[in-house]
């Protein structure tokens, strides 16, 4: 059983993340500083590969398919989107103030007004990257395992990397 405080939730994912120095059998992805959980063979029995990543709180920009939040929240993040929140549309400090107030990184594809904002994380993305009938799967994976590789993000807009794509 996991301790009520985890940092990071153990996912099924098509890749093997092996971290086993002890030999074990077992498969996860370790991170120094986070709690860690520990997945044995039982998740290959399945066919399944296991990982842990943190779990972040996000919060979708409109301009993105309120569809990426409810992916985000079954990848196991808390993620809302406007809609979510009783409106279909919020201003831009509207949005802003309330991330900073909840500690959520923003996911938006607004450069120009996002790309200065220092009271929270943002995450500029392009809904050009990726084929629009899969835009809120393949974003919510590219939100997923960028909160993998940033647990904690400073307060600042960061571009999706490539190789998250």
């Amino acid at each position: 059983m996991l301790p009520e405080k985890m940092t990071c939730r153990v996912l099924l994912t098509d890749k093997w993340a092996p971290a086993d120095p002890a030999g074990r059998g077992e498969l996860a992805r370790f991170r120094p500083g986070a709690t860690q959980a520990v997945v044995t063979g039982a998740s290959r029995a399945r066919g399944g590969r296991a990982r842990a990543a943190a779990c972040l709180k996000f919060l979708v920009d409109s301009m993105l398919s309120p569809d990426t939040a409810e992916l985000l929240v079954a990848a196991g993040h808390d993620a809302r989107a406007p809609v979510q929140l009783g409106a279909h549309n919020l201003p831009d400090d509207t949005l802003i103030a309330l991330a900073a107030a909840d500690r959520r990184v923003i996911a938006t594809e607004n450069a120009s007004d996002f790309a200065a904002v220092t009271v929270c994380p943002v995450l500029l993305v392009r809904k050009s990257w990726w084929p629009q009938e899969s835009l809120a799967v393949k974003l919510a994976d590219a939100l997923d395992r960028w909160a993998g590789v940033n647990e904690q993000p400073g307060n600042w807009a960061h571009w999706l990397p490539a190789d998250l794509r």
